[in-house]
C-alpha cells in the first residue's frame, strides 16, 4: 500500500488560504494569515420553509438527512 505524507486540511475562500478556520501559515510566502470570525448563522431548511437556528441552544451537530445553510462571517488578517 502506497504511503502519502499527510497534510494539513486547507480551506481556500475567496482567494484567502483559511487553513482550519482559525489561522494558516504560509511557508512560501512568509506570511501568518489571522482569522477572525465575526459572526455565524445557521438555517435548518426543510420542503416548505427555513428554520433559523439558535447559536446558544444548537448543539452544532449535522444530520445526514438533512439540509442546513451556514453563513461564517470572517476577516482575514496578515501579520
Amino acid at each position: 500500500m502506497a504511503q502519502f505524507p499527510l497534510e494539513d486540511p486547507d480551506m481556500e475562500l475567496e482567494n484567502s488560504h483559511l487553513g482550519r478556520g482559525s489561522g494558516y501559515y504560509d511557508e512560501t510566502e512568509r506570511r501568518n494569515y489571522e482569522i477572525e470570525t465575526l459572526d455565524i448563522s445557521v438555517w435548518y431548511m426543510q420542503e416548505f420553509n427555513e428554520n433559523r437556528l439558535c447559536l446558544e441552544e444548537w448543539k452544532a451537530q449535522f444530520h445526514v438527512e438533512d439540509a442546513y445553510i451556514v453563513r461564517w462571517k470572517y476577516k482575514v488578517s496578515l501579520t
